[in-house]
């Protein structure tokens, strides 16, 4: 199946956010003075609006199913998502924003659409640096 332009658009997206994830420290606790660090910012912008199953964040994230689950597990506690469990065989758990959770979906827009704009500047940057460095 061939890639469309928007799946492009978000592979880079995803490539900016891994690369400042690396270089700036935002996996850490308190990152930025928000109590979460960026990955448990995923997790909720994955989880969007709609909700999202287990199974597929897992598959959207990339992520250990151990760390998943303790990301998960910590923004329960915290009251931005809820957890419903289905009983059936394979079991099925999905997972959705809270209000309080909802409530953080503009500023990560925000964030995300920054990065959008921002990428192809921070790129050029970054080539200009390591011109003047090497």
């Amino acid at each position: 199946m061939l890639a469309t332009a928007d799946d492009a658009s978000t592979e880079r997206v995803r490539s900016f956010n891994r690369t400042v994830t690396e270089r700036i420290g935002a996996l850490q606790d308190e990152y930025l003075a928000r109590g979460r660090a960026l990955g448990a910012s995923r997790v909720l912008w994955e989880i969007g609006p709609d909700g999202a199953d287990l199974r597929v964040l897992r598959a959207r994230l990339g992520l250990d199913s151990g760390y998943l689950s303790r990301l998960l597990r910590a923004l329960e506690r915290d009251g931005l998502v809820a957890r419903r469990a289905y009983r059936q065989v394979p079991p099925k758990v999905e997972y959705s924003l809270t209000e309080l959770g909802g409530s953080l979906c503009a500023p990560v827009k925000q964030l995300r659409t920054w990065a959008e704009e921002h990428i192809e500047d921070i790129r050029g940057a970054r080539a200009r640096y390591d011109d003047n460095a090497g």
